[in-house]
């Protein structure tokens, strides 16, 4: 009797390894079928194709050395966030065992992709799946931050039990860091609660997406009150000026006068073109003093009132000189 026990185990265990090993010959042959298909789409310049075939290649079976493949991909489907990140890993993961002419290859790779890639750093509640432009970026809390290619407009989502909870475009210059914070009121059952739920970002992370288009009061007061001194300073120096063409002005009248007659010396001749000379610059530094002053003015007055959007352009021709304000409040 125990001999028949000993064998049913015996053939029981035989059988699991049996499934075991198929089950993993299945798998290195499903990952092997996905990275030839990811080596055909890169030789055909499908590069993303290519970098999901490598994906989903390395997560049926993962190996350190298909990370070099999906950086390679990625760069070259432009996804340099996504790129940066497979080097890093790869560089990572690898250590020692990177030959040093690939080792070379790469860092000179991340060192060019850092500077074409911002960060996004998001908190979201626990559970929540994080999409970029569509691919799942990980779930919440993320390990770390997420990088994404600098430049380009970025669709980000934040999914968590199968529905969008926030939803937001982002565009980052490289090197670049925006901070998100996305919470989830789950006690909100209203039409008007599931809006909400959908853009529900922290005050501070809504003024840091706008401040590349208002300018809040205290940034109009510094930039009115640089106006105003500049405009200030600069009416005194067309005063001078004009103080100058006027005693120029007039060493050539106390020696010429009006008698046409008289035969005017050089050095009076030499006052009267240095007298038009001020009279002209000094015509233009009032022009110029007065429009800065003006608009001074007009910024100082607005930071009191609200924000606003506003551009400014120099303006500049024959016996004009000033700057166009554009302001939208």
């Amino acid at each position: 009797m125990k001999t028949f026990r000993i064998h049913i185990i015996t053939l029981w265990i035989a059988a699991i390894g049996s499934i075991s090993s198929y089950a993993m010959g299945n798998e290195a042959e499903k990952a092997s079928q996905l990275f030839s298909e990811g080596v055909t789409a890169f030789d055909a310049e499908h590069y993303t194709e290519a970098a999901d075939r490598f994906r989903d290649a390395n997560r049926i079976r993962h190996n350190w050395k298909v990370l070099y493949n999906i950086g390679q991909a990625e760069a070259a489907a432009k996804r340099y966030g996504l790129a940066l990140e497979a080097f890093e890993s790869y560089i990572a993961e690898g250590g020692d065992k990177i030959p040093e002419n690939r080792l070379d290859e790469v860092h000179h790779e991340v060192r060019r992709l850092r500077d074409m890639t911002g960060t996004i750093d998001i908190k979201a509640p626990d559970g929540a799946i994080i999409k970029v432009d569509d691919v799942e970026r990980g779930v919440a809390p993320l390990p770390g931050s997420l990088l994404v290619a600098a430049g380009t407009t970025h669709v980000l989502r934040v999914v968590q039990d199968g529905q969008e909870i926030y939803t937001t475009t982002i565009k980052l210059n490289g090197g670049q860091t925006r901070e998100l914070s996305v919470t989830n009121e789950s006690e909100t059952t209203s039409d008007e609660g599931a809006n909400s739920k959908a853009n529900n970002l922290n005050n501070t992370n809504t003024v840091e997406q706008n401040t590349d288009f208002h300018r809040s009061g205290d940034g109009l007061k510094l930039t009115g009150w640089i106006l105003l001194g500049t405009g200030v300073a600069v009416l005194a120096a067309g005063a001078v000026t004009g103080g100058v063409a006027l005693s120029r002005k007039s060493s050539f009248d106390s020696e010429c006068g009006s008698n046409a007659t008289v035969v005017c010396s050089a050095t009076a001749q030499q006052n009267l073109d240095q007298s038009k000379t001020a009279g002209n610059i000094s015509t233009a530094m009032f022009i110029s003093g007065g429009v800065l002053t003006a608009t001074a003015i007009v910024l100082l007055i607005a930071a009191k009132k609200k924000e606003f959007t506003q551009t400014a352009r120099p303006i500049l021709g024959r016996g004009v000189a000033g700057i166009q304000l554009t302001h939208q409040f």
